[in-house]
């Protein structure tokens, strides 16, 4: 039988183990927000920030990230800084934030004292609950509807979560894609590529990086400059020697 002992020092973070012992979530995302809660509070949360002292790329912390915030671990707010340009401010709790569609998590929440005051709800209130639930069920349509788009289209699972992070990222940029701009997003990808997927995972990659809002075939330089394993398969693509 296996024996694992643990040596501690005296450098070490207290948080809490509810992220820890959360079945829904990956190793990764629970890495990510125990990394984050060691970090001293004025450091500077930002996914480059982040990609910075890890391993992971910033594809690896996005959707890191946007599994904590499924999980209401972590909340994002848009604003606009002192040059007036819109910014993603992250929000990170050691415990997950109430939410009517996750009855466990609120639950969980009152179990730990995180309970508010009772009181009546107004009619005022009541007409604009309404209208915010009818937005969450549109926006969580939508959601289904594209996540269905790339389950029939896309079969390669890295460039599914490639798609996905450019969805997220079209949302930040305050152009997000519709349906019918996604389905027209993956046709573009495959046409550009001859539906070579690793041609498509390096579209979505430079665009990622440059935060361009659509996909555009590598320049020769590009191309010189990408790595050995695609780079026959890009030159082959343009007749290239």
């Amino acid at each position: 039988m296996a024996v694992i002992r643990i040596q501690k020092t005296e450098n070490y973070t207290v948080m809490s183990n509810h992220h820890l012992r959360n079945l829904n979530m990956s190793l990764k995302a629970k890495g990510l927000m125990s990394l984050m809660l060691s970090l001293p509070p004025e450091w500077d949360y930002s996914i480059g920030g982040l990609v910075a002292i890890c391993k992971e790329s910033h594809t690896s912390i996005r959707s890191a990230l946007r599994e904590l915030e499924e999980n209401y671990y972590l909340h994002r707010e848009r604003k606009n800084n002192e040059k007036g340009y819109f910014i993603y401010e992250y929000t990170l709790y050691e415990m997950p934030l109430p939410h009517t569609d996750n009855q466990h998590t609120v639950e969980k929440y009152a179990e730990n004292g995180h309970t508010e005051n009772r009181r009546e709800i107004s009619k005022e209130e009541l007409s604009t609950d309404k209208l915010n639930t009818d937005r969450v069920s549109k926006e969580k349509n939508k959601e289904k509807e594209m996540n269905d788009i790339l389950v029939y289209s896309v079969h390669d699972e890295e460039l599914f979560e490639l798609y996905k992070d450019y969805i997220q990222m079209r949302e930040e940029m305050d152009a997000a894609l519709t349906p019918k701009g996604l389905q027209m997003l993956i046709k573009r990808c495959a046409r550009l590529s001859k539906n070579n997927v690793k041609v498509q995972r390096l579209l979505l990659e430079n665009s990622l990086l440059n935060g361009w809002k659509n996909v555009f075939l590598p320049t020769e330089r590009e191309i010189e400059m990408a790595s050995e394993e695609i780079r026959d398969d890009l030159k082959g693509l343009f007749g290239l020697e």
